[in-house]
């Protein structure tokens, strides 16, 4: 419930930062879609499934605005990865079209197609039928299937990733290494001091992931846009290049980091945490 009031709070917030309640509305349901993979089995599977649907299309409705805030940002980190190999001010006129590109999307979503409005009335409504979820486990044991279930899909995807290195496939990864890093840090919550350095290198993954997918976001957005600058052609073909050789710097760094943190079997690592 914790999790839902707070998405509430930051969608009823009068901070001009649009940008950041948005990204904190959007980190909550990912949290709240993660806890219902601990629960799943005391839910049920058609409960489960109606819950995380919700919370799916909830999170789905505010992506677009977040993406757009977020290859303003991601632009910027790849200026400063290759600052010696750009001229000055070479981004300039790109950096500007992506902002304003983003600020006309952020008042058609706020002002016109009230976006935020709808997901706050979704929010509502599920902390209504919280209430109304049939939970009655207390210990370990009865959420233990979600962390163990969470745990292998993670290490599913870890190797799905290597073995097929594609955008998508690392996603997907993402994905799985979010949900075991919040239900961990739940974990953490309820039994403090059990595994603080394992949800920090889960966290610093997730991150490291992050930056992959949106690198990759920003190379969509000029192939579905090609930029409208003097020299585009040449530019876009260095930033693709650029993008390119720095996902796959992030892709064989964490390699290291993400076997480590799924080196173990299911069954050990549910008898660890359990222990």
């Amino acid at each position: 419930m914790a999790e839902i009031d707070g998405a509430l709070a930051h969608l009823t917030d009068a901070s001009p930062d649009r940008d950041e309640a948005i990204h904190e509305v959007r980190k909550r349901i990912k949290k709240i879609r993660a806890i219902l993979r601990l629960v799943r089995d005391e839910l049920g599977q058609e409960l489960y499934r109606q819950e995380n649907i919700c919370y799916r299309d909830a999170g789905r409705r505010l992506a677009d605005l977040r993406e757009s805030a977020v290859l303003v940002e991601t632009l910027d980190k790849l200026a400063d990865y290759a600052v010696d190999e750009l001229a000055a001010g070479a981004l300039g006129k790109v950096r500007t079209a992506l902002a304003q590109a983003h600020q006309s999307f952020s008042r058609r979503v706020f002002d016109e197609e009230k976006v935020v409005a709808a997901t706050a009335t979704t929010l509502r409504a599920g902390r209504r039928r919280l209430l109304t979820w049939p939970l009655v486990g207390d210990d370990f044991a009865d959420v233990a299937k979600g962390v163990r279930r969470v745990y292998q899909r993670g290490r599913q995807r870890l190797a799905a990733a290597y073995a097929e290195p594609t955008p998508e496939a690392f996603h997907e990864w993402r994905k799985e290494v979010k949900y075991l890093w919040y239900q961990v840090t739940i974990l953490e919550l309820l039994k403090p001091g059990v595994l603080p350095l394992y949800a920090a290198e889960l966290h610093e993954l997730s991150d490291h992931l992050g930056d992959d997918h949106d690198l990759f976001a920003l190379r969509r957005h000029w192939q579905q846009r090609p930029l409208i600058v003097a020299g585009a052609p040449e530019l876009q073909q260095t930033l693709t290049a650029l993008v390119e050789r720095r996902r796959a710097e992030i892709e064989a760094a964490i390699r290291p980091l993400g076997e480590r943190l799924y080196a173990e079997e299911p069954d050990t690592f549910m008898e660890r945490i359990n222990a």
